[in-house]
């Protein structure tokens, strides 16, 4: 569950359509942050994936032209880039100040991921001044930022840790667990749908296991005798066996959140029903469904294994949040010639 940002971040630079006018002339510095001078590719980089952020924000209407958050957008964004090298700035900062250092791993995985995404962002990148270097920067601070410096914050012992009770809750506010099993409604090995008869009888054999489920029978009697009913129907040639119950047992976890149409039944379903209530099944595009909605962290091991992919789902506000907070009186001293000549303007 956790979000992998920085995978979005190298994906969203490498398939962007917009690309920056070259630029011929030189300056040291487009403005001075904190005390650090920031280059002009640092500043196109940071400048560019404002501008990004502001071509999603706005709808039918030329980016340039138009008012987000109540601000003309030329002056949004370069709020936004400013922002963005705060950031990056104070994750540095921070990042040494914690003595965080990147494993073997970590940099192996910022390797693969420049190595990987570089080729399709390099002719936008490298034809406005911003090479290969700076991009793998980028990633880098990105990938610091969320991996170690949020960690050291919010995970095991940092100062914003949050509490097992507040990621149980969380996690309870957000997802449905459900346990159960598939009717394929698939004739086997192919991609057609069993005839209208087949569908009829695979809803009775769906109703007859959840009867005997909610009538207090064995799991795994009851999902081999439903699975081999189903495929005398389907044409599945498996032996289901009872003490195989495990490979055909189906536990996953449902969201609110962009929800495929074909689950929508079955997502909300899943989140009105009792934990450990009664089972129910629920017909989704190729499968019916037969399923009980059961406790989304079963024991503290569970939540020990969650709880950081839950913790960054939601801190994530908070973090952003803490670190404007953070770069909040960071001095800004601003070339008003480099930023001029390095406009957003130019960006096509």
């Amino acid at each position: 569950m956790i979000i992998k940002r920085i995978a979005a971040v190298v994906l969203t630079i490498a398939m962007a359509a917009a690309t920056l006018t070259g630029c011929s002339k030189n300056y040291e510095k487009v403005v001075t942050i904190d005390g650090v001078d920031v280059a002009p590719n640092m500043y196109l980089y940071a400048q560019y994936m404002a501008y990004l952020e502001a071509d999603e924000l706005v709808e039918d209407e030329d980016v340039l032209s138009a008012t987000i958050e109540e601000t003309p957008a030329k002056d949004w964004i370069h709020a936004k880039t400013i922002e963005n090298l705060k950031k990056y700035i104070w994750v540095e900062k921070t990042a040494e100040e914690m003595g965080a250092e990147l494993t073997a791993e970590d940099t192996e995985y910022i390797d693969y991921q420049s190595e990987y995404y570089w080729p399709m962002a390099e002719s936008i990148m490298a034809a406005n001044g911003i090479g290969e270097e700076t991009y793998k920067k980028n990633i880098t601070n990105e990938y610091v930022s969320e991996y170690v410096v949020f960690q050291g914050l919010y995970g095991t012992d940092g100062e914003k840790e949050p509490s097992d009770e507040a990621v149980v809750e969380y996690m309870d506010g957000k997802y449905a667990r459900i346990k159960g099993f598939e009717l394929s409604k698939m004739v086997s090995g192919t991609e057609d749908f069993i005839d209208a008869q087949g569908l009829a009888d695979m809803t009775v054999i769906a109703v007859e296991a959840t009867n005997r489920l909610n009538n207090g029978e064995d799991f795994n009697t009851v999902m081999v005798d439903a699975l081999t009913a189903a495929a005398e129907i389907n044409g599945d040639e498996t032996e289901y066996k009872v003490e195989d119950g495990a490979k055909y047992t189906v536990e996953r976890y449902l969201t609110k959140e962009n929800v495929a149409s074909y689950e929508e039944v079955l997502t909300a379903n899943a989140f009105t029903i009792d934990v450990d209530g009664e089972w129910v099944y629920d017909d989704v595009e190729k499968e019916i469904v037969v399923y009980q909605r059961v406790k989304n962290l079963k024991d503290q091991t569970e939540i020990d294994y969650y709880k950081l992919s839950l913790t960054h789902e939601m801190c994530a506000d908070d973090y952003a949040d803490y670190i404007a907070e953070q770069t909040a009186a960071y001095e800004v001293i601003e070339d008003a010639a480099a930023v001029g000549y390095y406009s957003v303007e130019k960006i096509k």
